[in-house]
């Protein structure tokens, strides 16, 4: 059975509401799918890498927060070969315009990861139940029938459910 593995690093009270992971997998509750692999630590990760292996699941899609995943990323990258990534992203609209910090950030850190299949996928305080809603119904297609299209295309559903042109 393929399954998607969740990486959310962030777990204090401040902040739940950048808690995407968190949204996705409650809307994939919510829908029937189970189960859903959760890591917040290096340690957790571990585990659930091998709790995965154990219950003969094949982990086809890791989706991590990148919200304060700095040093877990850098595991995950390490241990998930060529397995697709989906990475939430903090947008930070007007930070961005005006010290660039944080869209230079993301771009050093996609530059150092390894080669694979991977989409990224912008949310904020305000969008990210609407952008857990849609990725939980990506994620349930790409699921059903293997196509990473149904990943790829998450920037444009997004627009267009936005009202904004793709």
């Amino acid at each position: 059975m393929r399954t998607a593995v969740f990486v959310e690093a962030w777990e204090g009270e401040e902040f739940s509401n950048l808690q995407v992971c968190r949204m996705v997998t409650g809307a994939l509750y919510r829908r029937h799918l189970e189960p859903l692999p959760f890591a917040t630590t290096e340690a957790e990760l571990h585990q659930v890498i091998a709790a995965v292996r154990r219950k003969a699941l094949s982990p086809v899609l890791y989706v991590v927060n990148t919200f304060s995943a700095e040093e877990l990323l850098k595991i995950v990258d390490g241990l998930i070969g060529d397995t697709p990534l989906l990475l939430m992203h903090r947008e930070l609209f007007s930070y961005n315009l005006i010290h660039k910090k944080s869209l230079q950030y993301t771009t050093q850190l996609l530059k150092s990861l390894r080669p694979r299949l991977t989409v990224l996928c912008g949310y904020g305080s305000q969008t990210a139940h609407l952008v857990a809603e849609r990725v939980a119904q990506a994620l349930l297609e790409f699921l059903r029938d293997g196509d990473f299209g149904q990943i790829e295309t998450l920037s444009s559903r997004l627009a267009i459910s936005s009202g904004q042109e793709p």
